[in-house]
């Protein structure tokens, strides 16, 4: 299906994705680029954009679960995949199965490891102050050392992550660094080969270049969105995403009329036109009465609450909007951005809230 078929797309731009990629990839060189795709990509479509991220010569993928490695290997992806989040006992083959790389911080996982006949090689999930996965950095020596005891397991991997790289004041990422660091130099005196450190996510790379170590780990910078408002812009990045619709209907509204549900009428006569979106698509409801929309060019109000399947905009001012105009809701003139602070929210999750039901459609 072509995108003037559809009434609700998101368009790719997997040229955008390229140059995002290669910019990180100049900035952190020598070092080695996990690219990161879970949550479907951010919302952009894992495996359409794993394969461009590949072909542009990422080393590595990231995903949180099994099912998302195991499909990224169903759609031909080669290279390393780590699973970074956790999984349960029966996944455990699948490790095996599918080549995929696991996280591993309990000794409960060792056990499940060793049990197998193959041997696999893991990464380690240090915790040095997110308080979430990961084995504590006071007790990581010692487990450590019983990875490197245990059967069947080799490491290929030790990693941590930032709480706070995003803010404008890196102390407590750079004590978090701190930890970790000194954690890889201890082991690597008593001779324990630790494979591919790594640390750095999207912000990181931008404002701390000495914690780029063996290999980084961008997210959201490789779909061309900033990880926050205070990290330094220290390279150019083209967003490469755009969620867009189609007029489906247009009608004259008199003083007086209802608009959508609730209170909103019409305060004047009003060219109204109906968009086949709704927060069912992922277009967020907090937008509705505030946010903008662009169509021809323009900036055109939603007007009433939007609704699960639909939302109203006011086209009054629009000489010429028709059924069939494409309307941009977010992406090019309207940024994901405004459209978070808007609803209160990050970019991440404007993006990522997006429904897997609408077409994505890639461009070059």
């Amino acid at each position: 299906m072509k995108a003037s078929d559809s009434l609700a797309f998101v368009e790719i731009n997997l040229s955008f994705l390229r140059h995002n990629l290669e910019q990180i990839k100049t900035l952190v060189s020598p070092a080695k680029v996990m690219a990161i795709v879970k949550a479907d990509a951010y919302g952009h479509g894992a495996e359409a954009v794993s394969q461009a991220l590949v072909g542009a010569g990422a080393d590595m993928l990231g995903v949180v679960s099994v099912r998302e490695g195991i499909q990224l290997r169903d759609s031909g992806i080669k290279i390393p995949i780590l699973i970074l989040g956790s999984f349960i006992e029966k996944e455990v083959k699948e490790f095996v199965v599918y080549s995929l790389t696991p996280t591993i911080f309990t000794k409960e996982h060792l056990s499940l490891f060793s049990s197998l006949e193959a041997e696999v090689g893991v990464h380690i999930k240090i915790d040095t102050g997110m308080g979430r996965l990961g084995v504590m950095v006071n007790e990581a020596e010692d487990f450590i050392f019983e990875v490197v005891k245990a059967k069947n397991i080799t490491i290929e991997g030790i990693f941590s992550h930032f709480a706070s790289a995003n803010l404008k004041d890196k102390g407590y990422a750079k004590e978090q660094f701190l930890r970790f660091s000194s954690l890889c130099s201890s082991l690597k005196e008593k001779g324990i080969d630790l494979g591919l450190r790594h640390i750095a996510n999207s912000a990181a790379i931008l404002d701390l270049p000495e914690t780029y170590l063996d290999m980084v780990r961008p997210g959201i910078l490789l779909y061309g969105l900033w990880p926050g408002d205070d990290v330094q812009k220290a390279i150019e990045i083209k967003p490469i995403l755009a969620f867009k619709t189609r007029i489906i209907a247009i009608k004259n509204l008199s003083v007086g009329w209802h608009i959508s549900y609730g209170t909103t009428t019409a305060s004047k006569e009003m060219k109204v036109a109906v968009l086949p979106v709704g927060y069912s698509h992922g277009y967020p409801r907090l937008v509705s009465k505030k946010g903008c929309v662009s169509l021809r060019g323009k900036r055109v109000p939603i007007i009433g609450v939007v609704c699960m399947d639909m939302c109203m905009i006011d086209v009054s001012n629009v000489p010429g909007a028709s059924v069939g105009d494409e309307v941009v809701l977010f992406g090019e003139a309207i940024s994901v951005d405004e459209i978070a602070e808007l609803t209160g929210t990050i970019n991440y999750e404007i993006t990522t809230r997006i429904s897997p039901m609408v077409e994505r459609v890639y461009v070059e």
